[in-house]
């Protein structure tokens, strides 16, 4: 009787150990990837909306086609489109998917930290004064290194119970918060 045992030599045994190396790399990937993916875009659109190294322009702000536009969440997220709605800034022609394909940025935020209380709405159901914060718009010029002045486009409600966090769309006309005609802003300030 013949005894079938295997025998590895050194590179066999190195190229086994890769191989399960790659796996758990694999594995590990598949797991945090996402996450870390999430983390270093986070760090980018926030860098890329702080505007450090760009100079500050008090000019009327120009969109340079393709751009892209971003809203962020209650989390302090920036997300694509987000609660941006009935409007040329998202349906536009030159729109992209793409941070990298991009001449302008568009970002719009509501500052939770600036809050008036109104004598005029109340929370349903409760006889608190709802609080209201201003929404913003901020447009960047990569090509150029510009960070345009902000400029206010109206309110959001801010949820009766967490102070920080704001409740309906960062910009929608057809809300009674929004004060500002972004589609009639776009006409004069698209790229000529």
């Amino acid at each position: 009787m013949r005894n079938n045992k295997t025998t590895y030599t050194l590179r066999d045994k190195i190229a086994i150990g890769f191989a399960g190396g790659g796996l758990l790399l694999l594995f590990l990937l598949f797991i945090f990837g996402p996450l870390v993916i999430n983390y270093l875009g986070g760090k980018q659109m926030n860098a890329l909306f702080e505007g450090k190294g760009m100079e500050i322009s008090d000019a009327e702000a120009v969109i340079k086609r393709p751009y892209i536009v971003y809203g962020r969440d209650n989390k302090g997220d920036w997300q694509k489109d987000y609660e941006i709605y009935n409007t040329e800034l998202i349906k536009g022609d030159g729109h992209s998917d793409m941070l990298k394909d991009v001449r302008t940025c568009v970002f719009l935020w509501a500052d939770t930290e600036d809050q008036v209380q109104s004598s005029q709405y109340y929370w349903t159901g409760t006889l608190n004064d709802a609080r209201f914060c201003p929404v913003y718009m901020r447009v960047i010029d990569r090509e150029t290194g510009i960070r345009y002045a902000d400029i206010e486009i109206g309110v959001a409600p801010i949820v009766d119970l967490e102070k920080d966090k704001f409740t309906y769309s960062l910009y929608n006309p057809h809300d009674s918060w929004t004060t500002f005609d972004m589609d009639e802003w776009l006409a004069e300030h698209w790229e000529k």
